[in-house]
């Protein structure tokens, strides 16, 4: 478990932008899915963690958009960040599996969206 966990400083040390926002994006959604999943399961219990988890990322993500880049993009991603957060909240604190699943069905198109745009991108500068 240590080798793990010392695998992963390194990589999140030594890894460019785009793999940590990719990191970052995969584990959200994987909060995400493993709370969701808990809380159909009837495991309120052990849906907080991932769930907290997803919204701390998904915060941080928010507050990381540059509108003087992107403003109509950034816009975008925050109405859906925040729309995210919300069912996240509501999800842990009702013990409410329908709004994952809501923070789910709108998260991953985003996420998978910018995954494959920095699969792209990272492709074109090799």
């Amino acid at each position: 478990m240590l080798g793990l966990k010392r695998y992963g400083e390194v990589r999140s040390t030594t890894a460019s932008k785009e793999q940590i926002l990719a990191l970052l994006l995969e584990a959200a959604l994987a909060g995400i899915r493993a709370g969701r999943s808990a809380l159909e399961e009837k495991r309120p219990l052990e849906a907080g963690k991932p769930l907290l988890k997803a919204t701390q990322i998904i915060q941080q993500l928010m507050a990381t958009l540059d509108r003087r880049v992107a403003p109509g993009l950034c816009d975008n991603l925050g109405k859906a960040y925040a729309f995210v957060c919300q069912r996240l909240l509501v999800a842990s604190t009702r013990k409410d599996a329908r709004a994952a699943e809501e923070a789910e069905r709108v998260f991953t198109p985003v996420a998978e969206g910018l995954l494959e745009a920095i699969r792209r991108e990272t492709a074109a500068a090799r």
